[in-house]
This record gives structure tokens, sequence and C-alpha cells, in this order.
């Protein structure tokens, strides 16, 4: 069953696509007034319905700043960008909903499994980098590659880690990670896969285009550990136990294409809200979500009672920009 509802909300564009800065967040929460995220209503959609939620149209004036089917000025203004690259965008767009929730898109056998290998990697002494302050008091692993603050893709230095000098105790760190990310491929990717050409055909061409050129210029880095190479739905994987409590934007997500988060665990509470569109959705254990993460300012409730492991799914914008660049990598 799918319950699609369209919010009596104009298409939002307070951070987008020119505003950055995590000041932006806390200033447009006081000024729109947005309400707390216990305050905000529940959206009208049973638990076990596929929900798409999208809002009122873009008005005149908004599509002078998206562009050509929502497509960011700031590309078509680009000379860098290929005749080809243009047309893929200005035909395929952004996408169509803000929201899309599917129940049960992990078995219960597959997240039990993936909590397990999650606590082999903990035990194992896996490193973590710092809380990121602005979203959450707990801090959360970046598996995969990605291109931020790089003239190129590369593993993330969670991948790598680095940071344990033992060599014995690194090499057991990876592969307890791997297993996880071998885990997460096997099982939960081929399934989010159907799920977006399904429901979000527009995003799959320069999907495809990331996969080609990255593959074609990390082959060899692929092939050490492809466990950590989720394309070509996404590039990075943020694992972390407990919730973002904290209103954010992703700032380094890509305005052209959804963020993909599903969780697993015992856990109750943790519903996810967004203050601009005034609507707090239930996640439930083993559900999957698309969002326009970087379009939308967001967060979750704490954790009732229980476990709550979440893997938020994303292409950063640096990497998709450096493809649709026609950024030749081979030769930096």
């Amino acid at each position: 069953m799918t319950t699609t509802i369209v919010l009596p909300k104009a298409f939002p564009t307070t951070f987008a696509p020119f505003k950055r800065g995590r000041h932006i967040v806390t200033g447009f929460s006081v000024t729109e007034k947005w309400r707390t995220t216990t305050a905000l209503p529940l959206v009208a959609a049973p638990h076990n319905h596929t929900l798409l939620l999208s809002t009122q149209d873009l008005t005149r004036k908004q599509r002078k700043l998206f562009g050509p089917s929502q497509t960011a000025q700031w590309l078509l203004r680009n000379d860098e960008f290929t005749t080809q690259t243009l047309a893929s965008l200005q035909n395929d767009g952004n996408p169509k909903y803000m929201l899309m929730r599917w129940p049960e898109a992990v078995s219960v056998t597959v997240a039990q499994k993936l909590f397990r290998r999650w606590d082999r990697l903990c035990l194992a002494g896996v490193q973590f980098p710092a809380a990121e302050v602005q979203r959450s008091s707990t801090p959360a692993l970046h598996l995969g590659l990605w291109a931020l603050s790089s003239s190129s893709p590369h593993y993330t230095a969670d991948t790598l880690q680095k940071q344990i000098c033992d060599p014995v105790k690194r090499g057991k760190v990876i592969g307890k990670m791997d297993k996880l990310g071998a885990l997460v491929k096997k099982e939960v990717i081929p399934h989010l896969i159907r799920l977006m050409a399904e429901y979000a055909p527009e995003q799959t061409r320069v999907q495809n285009l990331i996969h080609e050129k990255v593959q074609g210029y990390l082959q060899s880095v692929i092939t050490a550990r492809p466990a950590m190479y989720f394309g070509p739905l996404f590039y990075t994987m943020a694992v972390k136990e407990g919730s973002s409590e904290k209103v954010h934007i992703d700032w380094n997500d890509s305005m052209q294409k959804y963020a993909i988060v599903f969780c697993v665990g015992d856990y109750t509470g943790a519903d996810f809200c967004v203050p601009q569109l005034d609507v707090r959705v239930p996640f439930p254990p083993r559900a999957a979500m698309a969002v326009q993460t970087r379009l939308l300012a967001h967060c979750a409730t704490v954790v009732g009672s229980g476990r709550r492991l979440v893997f938020t799914c994303f292409t950063d914008c640096t990497l998709l920009e450096q493809v649709l660049k026609g950024r030749d990598w081979a030769h930096l």
C-alpha cells in the first residue's frame, strides 16, 4: 500500500543552492518559528505503507533559482559542463519527492546480522572520529569513498583506519569492517536499487555516469577492498548507533540526489523530523527512507528505548560536481 501526500507547503529554497553555514539553520528556526521536534505533527500515513511526501510546485521565482527541471542555476552557468551532461541534468531534474519511506526494506535476519557485525567491528577496536556536534552527541563512521576537500575521489579516513598503529589490530578492524560492508552490498543495496529505480528513475543516468568514471579511475583501489565500494547507488555510508537529534543540513550532500537511510534494531522513538515542512515521520526498525538532505533541515527525536543502528548513504556534492564537469582524474 502507498500513501502519497502533497503538503500545503511551498517548495523550500531556504538553504539552496547558495547559502551555507551551520548558523543559518539556527537562525531560520527562530525567524520561521519552527516547532520543536516533539511538537511537530505526525504524518498521516500507516507505518506499513510506502510514503511519498512532496510539497507544492516551484513558483516562477524559484524556477529561476533552480533552472529547468529544478536544476540549480550555478550548474547551468558553468561552462565546464559538457552539452551531454547539461542535457542529462535538464532531462532528469531533481528528485520528485521531498521524502520517500519504505517499510520493511531490510529483512529480520539481515537486520540481526548487521547488528552482530557492527558489534564485532566495535569490539575489534575500530577508531571513531569526534562527534559532529552540530548534529549529534554521538560519532559516526564514514565508510566508502568521497571527494571532499580533494581533487579526486578516495577512500575515507574512517575506512583506512590509519590511526591504528598496530598493523595486526588494524588488519583485524578492517576485516570486520569489510564484512559489514559486504553484508550491506549483498543483502540491502540490491533491494534499495530496485526501489530507487521504481520511485526515482530520474536519478539513474547521472548515477551510472558517476559509477563509470569512479570505477575507471579507482579500479585497483576498489579491487583491493571491494566491500567498501557501494556504487552506483551511493559512495559513502555513515554508520552510527543512536540518532542525530539536532536539526541540521547535510551540507556535503548533493542538491541533485537523495540520501538513503535505513535503520535496524529494537528501538522505539527516533521519528524523522522536518521542521521546514512542519512534519514528523515515524521511522520504524527495518524501514528505509530517501530524503533530500541538502535541501531539508532535519533531525530525529531521541531513541526512547532499545538499540538503533542507522546507515546514511549518500554521494557527496564534490564527487558529483567533478564527474559532471568531466574531470580527468588520471592526469592529476
